[in-house]
């Protein structure tokens, strides 16, 4: 897909100035052209336009720096262009429909840059690339930390809508109580996530949303007093929730644990089988008759013994409140031809003694009294281990650069030099490379993200 920059939608004036606004060492006469600039943007009228001559070459090929590698994902499957060709499996499809946007912006944050301007007039009329008009979808998480949006051909957009949006548009959201501005972008987002449809559909008659499993723990906190701003320490009752992002199928209806999409639905799913703990739990005489799904609507027990074989918590069904209830949504997710995606899967290590990067989340738990320096030190011995050896062993460097050593063929030419010839790991530029590495490395184990023996 196309990945173009903001000033490719400027004009040939704006560009002008703009590139005496660069070439120019007088700081008075700089800031002249900065406000000629911006004046010419802001007067700019109409809806701005990227020409053909910007994305493809003279032979009608792609301008190589103006494209990017993008994963399959939920949207990109209903483009007409997305098409395997056996005979030329090594074809890669053009998807004209999306476009990611570049637009960075001034860091002050009490005046507008052009760029932010320029990017405002296509939010608010579109824009025109290759004579198509194009909307601004969404930005994800990570394409705002990168000052990205997603543009998407509007008609693609008109004919796709309430697959994209899994019946909602947002008349309904707003209808309903409206939807935060970053969740909403993040929550549209979910379609580039990269998925790959399973041989065998899930059936959504099959699943079940449940509220969130909670229980209060009897704790010594610090108590903060939202109303005096003041803290308190004493021990009381402290939710916690044991299944937030975790869903659980029957064993055998996926292969292994997996991240699912689909939807709204984001999150990872783990093998349990609750229908033999129901029997069980029956059979004591100690099962609830009825449960209550997310909606607050009674679900039978021996209903969801005899026919269900996913449960999904409500944090995992991302705009559920937007749906009358589970019926109301199974009925969306039906009616637009939807489907349950596999996102990841669980790997399995590829040595007898894996060594994982942790997550911080697990450290929180531990008792204070607990965390003495002795522990500290061990816990941090992997990490020191592998930060030293990366040094000296090119495989380790390797390793942390994030090189897929179990790959040979296609392996990146400059890490397949430092696998060849281990010398280069005394290279200025490889040095500075691998010293950036182990900087971040370092930063990750101090805010409790250690390496740890595990996968």
């Amino acid at each position: 897909m196309f990945n173009l920059s903001i000033f490719d939608c400027c004009t040939e004036d704006e560009r002008k100035i703009y590139r005496q606004h660069k070439k120019s060492n007088k700081s008075e006469k700089k800031q002249e052209l900065k406000e000629a600039l911006l004046d010419v943007v802001k007067t700019f009228s109409g809806i701005r336009e990227i020409n053909k001559k910007t994305l493809f070459d003279k032979n009608n090929e792609p301008v190589f720096n103006k494209i990017i590698a993008a994963f399959e994902n939920e949207c990109v499957r209903l483009s007409d262009s997305f098409v395997y060709d056996e005979k030329a499996p090594k074809d890669i499809p053009l998807i004209k429909e999306i476009v990611i946007l570049d637009c960075p912006g001034s860091t002050d944050k009490n005046e507008y840059s052009w760029h932010e301007i320029v990017l405002k007039q296509i939010l608010e009329n579109g824009i025109l690339i290759d004579r198509e008009r194009y909307i601004v979808y969404s930005s994800s998480a990570n394409q705002m930390k990168k000052r990205q949006v997603c543009l998407m051909q509007e008609i693609f957009f008109k004919d796709n809508e309430k697959r994209l949006m899994c019946g909602l548009n947002l008349d309904i959201i707003n209808q309903n109580g409206g939807c935060n501005t970053g969740k909403y972008l993040a929550y549209t987002s979910l379609v580039f996530s990269k998925s790959v449809e399973p041989s065998i559909d899930i059936d959504i008659d099959e699943v079940l949303i449940l509220p969130e499993f909670e229980t209060n723990v009897l704790e010594k906190v610090n108590y903060l007093d939202m109303e005096s701003l003041t803290i308190e320490e004493k021990i009381m009752p402290v939710p916690v929730n044991h299944m937030d992002g975790a869903g659980m199928f029957l064993p055998g209806v996926f292969p292994q644990s997996c991240q699912i999409r689909g939807g709204w639905i984001k999150g990872a799913i783990f093998p349990f089988d609750f229908r033999q703990f129901i029997i069980e739990k029956q059979k004591e005489g100690i099962a609830e008759n009825v449960v209550k799904d997310m909606w607050g609507n009674d679900v039978s027990i021996g209903y969801i013994r005899d026919h269900i074989k996913i449960i999904l918590n409500g944090s995992q069904l991302k705009m559920w409140k937007f749906y009358k209830s589970w019926d109301d949504y199974k009925a969306a997710f039906k009616e637009n031809g939807l489907k349950i995606c596999v996102n990841n899967t669980m790997h399995y290590p590829y040595s007898d003694d894996p060594v994982v990067l942790s997550a911080y989340q697990f450290y929180q738990t531990i008792p204070r009294e607990n965390v003495t320096n002795e522990k500290i030190k061990a816990l941090s011995e992997l990490t020191i281990e592998k930060i030293n050896d990366a040094k000296m062993n090119p495989d380790t460097a390797l390793d942390i650069m994030g090189a897929d050593l179990e790959t040979e063929e296609g392996l990146d030419p400059f890490y397949a030099s430092i696998k060849a010839y281990p010398q280069m790991l005394q290279d200025p530029y490889v040095r500075k490379r691998i010293d950036k590495k182990i900087k971040s490395e370092r930063k990750k184990a101090m805010s409790g993200r250690p390496y740890i023996k595990g996968f």
